[in-house]
């Protein structure tokens, strides 16, 4: 049998379109990675700027909160000192020009009140006539703030809670007052209003899209800057938070850091930085939706 005769030259152009097949592919691979490694490279950049500028704000707000709790318990606790000198525990009117002078001077206070040490109020600037006081002690807003106010000897916030005298929610404070010998004689409490969502700790020009919030262990809100347009303050400070929110922020390992959640409430994911105030037994964070993170990952990447 004869064998056809193949000249090389033929074999050599029959293997040119093969071979700029594989040039052609192997370059569109590298252009396709090259376009991935930018992608990824420019959400890497935007997640690092958003952690910089969330990190920041939610400094800001934890740095704030332990400065005005320290500057109020001073207050406080001049205050109560002098409610106690004047004998305002045994005879309440004694003390009521003082209470009402104080609060008119600040007027970021919605209400100051006296207590005994076993809860009972015995003078609140809110109250005009004499309808007998609450007991601190009794009230579920305000018993666990007070119980460990008695027990810690210092400066507790108690969970919001809505005053019916003043028609607004306010975030309570509590302050023991001790006398020479250490033993506490009364217990001082003011209240801040959180209608506006804003507070003392928390007045700062927050960027666009960027939400405070402080949590309390028993899972109620504390604070929460700016209020959503769709919620009230009764849905924000009303019941607990999310069980799945509550979950998440369980299973946070460290004491800071910036991560991802989902939030039911409000139907979406979004990134957070966050710390734990273990003196106050509050965890603040900082967030801003995913898609505004997407917006300007694809607004860098469009540049």
């Amino acid at each position: 049998m004869i064998e056809p005769i193949v000249h090389s030259g033929t074999r050599a152009k029959a293997g040119y379109p093969q071979a700029l097949r594989r040039l052609f592919i192997i370059f569109t691979l590298l252009l396709v990675g090259a376009y991935i490694a930018t992608l990824l490279r420019a959400w890497q950049e935007t997640l690092r700027d958003s952690r910089a500028s969330l990190t920041h704000v939610n400094s800001m707000l934890v740095q704030g909160l332990r400065s005005t709790m320290k500057s109020h318990e001073m207050v406080l606790l001049g205050l109560g000192g002098e409610l106690v000198a004047q004998g305002a525990l045994r005879e309440p009117e004694r003390g009521g020009n003082l209470i009402e002078r104080m609060k008119a001077i600040d007027s970021g206070i919605a209400e100051f009140s006296l207590a005994r040490p076993d809860g009972q109020l015995v003078l609140a600037s809110n109250v005009t006539n004499s309808a007998p006081l609450p007991n601190l002690a009794h009230m579920p807003e305000t018993r666990e703030s007070f119980l460990l106010s008695i027990t810690k000897k210092h400066i507790q916030i108690g969970r919001p809670h809505f005053m019916k005298a003043l028609d607004q929610w306010v975030s309570p404070v509590v302050v023991p007052i001790h006398d020479s010998t250490g033993k506490i004689v009364a217990v001082m409490t003011a209240g801040y209003p959180l209608e506006n969502g804003a507070s003392a700790w928390s007045s700062m020009t927050l960027p666009p899209y960027v939400t405070t919030v402080l949590l309390r262990k028993d899972g109620y809100l504390q604070h929460l800057y700016p209020m959503f347009p769709q919620k009230t303050p009764d849905d924000a400070y009303g019941g607990p938070a999310a069980a799945e929110t509550l979950r998440q922020v369980m299973a946070l390992t460290s004491v800071s850091g910036f991560t991802s959640m989902y939030f039911p409430r409000l139907h979406g994911d979004f990134y957070l930085a966050y710390e734990l105030i273990e003196e106050h037994g509050l965890f603040a964070a900082t967030f801003t939706p995913r898609n505004v993170l997407l917006a300007h990952w694809l607004e860098r990447i469009i540049a």
